[in-house]
């Protein structure tokens, strides 16, 4: 039997080992999966605007809160990239995320997502104390998403699903199954105003074990938000962007995390190309101070000019989103870019 130290202490925030009250604040605080699906999602703009995005958030990111909001008008490439942390030692916990979405009509729109949360080389060590092979360890998702657009005279419906694939390898452990998340939105636009409203669930499925070990608990999450928005009459006036969202978690127990959250965010759309974003985040769970989720977020972000597509057919989209306060004493730091053919 392989053993190391890495090893348990992984074991100890991810399975719920009893140990030392770090470890079991761990276990219920911080699945591993929940670090690139809640805690730092592939979207700068929902990181800045505190940690939302199912009501308002379009485009393959969209996919991270609300699969109903993967909506494109152009054949899309991206990439995010989150920095590695040296918060928990040897863990490195590096991500990236690459993604590609096509429109196949006016209503239908697919996405393709892969992202890899890296935890670094590990040392394994056999009974005798004789080292082994560096072996990389991490937990990585494949994911397709579709969704659907239906117009009235008054707004329009959406409705996405996301079929997703989550691995979970370290050392021995090795532990794969297919998860379901699914989504819906409305919005609607009255003259120089438009608004949203968006419900989600994420998660849907099975735990990840191996050899009668669970491995890992995804956290089901239910979301649900609005946002206001003001459209910018031209590209040189302003517009505007606010919503508010709350999340639970539905399947916590004593062991399991406990997610209780909610997000409020505010945009400024400067001449319809750069944008500059500020949240907060508020955290109801029943967690000691030091771990609970408060704070600002913010952010910026530009995108090409109308003007500049003429002559040349690519659209670029750069954007950063920051949490001021560490998540759990994790770092949230993203940076992505978005190119559009």
């Amino acid at each position: 039997m392989k053993k190391n130290s890495f090893l348990i202490y992984l074991l100890w925030g991810v399975l719920g080992f009893k140990g030392e009250v770090y470890a079991q604040s761990l276990a219920k605080t911080i699945p591993m999966s929940a670090v690139a699906q809640i805690l730092r999602p592939n979207d700068s703009q929902g990181i800045a605007l505190g940690l939302t995005g199912v009501s308002y958030r379009e485009g393959l990111a969209s996919t991270c809160s609300n699969p109903a909001g993967l909506k494109l008008d152009k054949a899309t490439i991206s990439f995010s990239h989150i920095p590695a942390t040296e918060r928990y030692g040897d863990m490195n916990l590096n991500q990236e995320a690459f993604g590609v979405g096509l429109p196949l009509n006016r209503n239908l729109m697919v996405g393709f997502q892969f992202w890899n949360l890296n935890f670094g080389k590990i040392t394994s060590y056999d009974v005798h104390g004789n080292r082994q092979e560096n072996e990389r360890a991490g937990i990585r998702e494949m994911q397709i998403s579709g969704s659907g657009l239906l117009f009235t005279s008054r707004g329009e419906f959406s409705l996405g699903l996301t079929i997703k694939y989550l691995n979970f390898y370290v050392l021995d452990f090795d532990s794969k199954s297919p998860l379901v998340d699914t989504g819906l939105r409305y919005s609607a636009n009255h003259e120089r105003v438009w608004y949203s409203f968006g419900v989600a669930i994420s998660n849907l499925g099975n735990e990840l074990k191996h050899d009668g070990f669970t491995l890992e608990r995804p956290i089901q999450l239910l979301r649900s938000g609005i946002a206001v928005g003001r459209v910018a009459k031209s590209d040189s006036s302003f517009g505007l962007l606010c919503t508010i969202e709350y999340q639970r978690s539905v399947n916590h127990d004593e062991g399991h995390a406990e997610w209780n959250h909610m997000g409020m965010g505010l945009e400024l759309q400067f001449s319809g190309f750069l944008f500059g974003r500020i949240g907060y985040n508020f955290d109801f769970a029943n967690l000691e101070d030091d771990a609970k989720i408060k704070g600002l977020t913010y952010g910026i972000g530009f995108n090409t000019p109308k003007k500049i597509r003429v002559v040349f057919p690519i659209g670029v989209s750069l954007n950063y989103g920051r949490g001021i306060t560490d998540f759990r004493k994790l770092d949230a730091n993203v940076i992505s870019i978005t190119l559009g053919f």
